[in-house]
């Protein structure tokens, strides 16, 4: 069962799962939007996710978490945190089979998870309009289309633009069900800032602290640059 509502000024995504075997499982997330394009949340936030939400990727250092937490973000419509790849993220009905299209093009098929959640990350981009279209089966025949669009032909900040995200959750709890015995801890938290120095480059961090499969946490820090000449975007990182 997957419903969206209002909630306390908020829009609320429930997810209950029932399998076979008698396991459930229940994701619950809050959301709140700025209502207006210049008034900004708390005078700060564009959008804030609070309850079961998911950490952020960049596909090459760090892989995407989800748990119980709070994430932040502030940032112009038109912004993207990579250039030479991007993480499509989508809900849908747990169980569906989830098939991913890049410019018309068979990408990859995955079953969505009992949370709701499905995540494509590091699909391939490339200069100009970006077109992805996520098609979601059910177990009867059912059939959904998602479509998805991303612009390429300059940095997506300009000259004194920012954005920044910010993110901290417990992979091991949940805000409804599936939570750990060990109590709340903020293992899994990130950061990423970036700023236009002008119209041409545009440079950035970004910070993780994330738990490994064994348990262990490994921090992160990358700096990057990202560059606009003559109809080419050049990007540019450091870890």
């Amino acid at each position: 069962v997957q419903t969206v509502s209002d909630l306390l000024y908020h829009s609320a995504n429930l997810t209950f799962t029932d399998t076979r075997q008698g396991d459930s499982l229940t994701t619950l997330q809050f959301s709140r939007f700025k209502t207006t394009p210049d008034k900004r949340i708390f005078n700060l936030f564009d959008q804030y996710h609070w309850g079961d939400i998911n950490g952020y990727s960049d596909s090459l250092t760090t892989t995407s978490t989800a748990g119980l937490g709070l994430s932040v973000t502030r940032a112009p419509e038109q912004y993207r945190q990579r250039d030479v790849a991007t993480t499509i993220i989508e809900t849908g009905p747990p169980g569906w089979d989830a098939e991913l299209y890049y410019n018309n093009r068979f990408v990859a098929v995955t079953k969505i998870p009992a949370s709701g959640t499905v995540i494509f990350e590091d699909v391939d981009t490339q200069y100009g309009r970006n077109h992805y279209q996520i098609k979601l089966f059910g177990p009867f025949g059912e059939v959904a289309i998602r479509d998805k669009y991303l612009e390429l032909k300059q940095n997506s900040l300009g000259r004194g633009e920012y954005a920044y995200k910010a993110y901290g959750l417990d992979p091991r709890q949940r805000l409804v069900s599936g939570t750990s015995q060990d109590g709340y801890s903020l293992s899994d938290i990130g950061g990423i800032f970036d700023y236009g120095v002008n119209d041409f480059w545009q440079t950035g961090l970004r910070l993780s602290k994330q738990l490994d499969p064994l348990g262990d946490s490994r921090q992160l820090f990358t700096l990057k640059n990202n560059f606009a000449l003559m109809g080419l975007l050049l990007e540019n990182e450091v870890d």
